[in-house]
């Protein structure tokens, strides 16, 4: 593998884990929102207003997250 190979599969990956956190949060958000919404429902009680999604991930972030994880390949000790 090359350093630009790498390099793209580290962004990749750090892509992967910022859009998999974005999608955990957002759906665990939303089952709890949807849970509430339910009861309400049950009760006849105002439905919640539904939750706002969480923060897209950044391109920065994700290139923070690509550096970290080749600052941790490259240690050396």
């Amino acid at each position: 593998m090359t350093p630009f190979e790498i390099r793209l599969s580290l962004l990749n990956l750090a892509k992967d884990l910022a859009m998999d956190k974005f999608y955990t949060t957002r759906d665990a958000t939303h089952a709890v929102w949807d849970v509430s919404a339910e009861n309400a429902r049950k009760v006849g009680a105002t439905v919640p207003t539904p939750p706002s999604p969480p923060d897209f991930p950044t391109q920065e972030e994700i290139v923070k997250t690509a550096t970290f994880l080749s600052e941790f390949i490259n240690r050396t000790k």
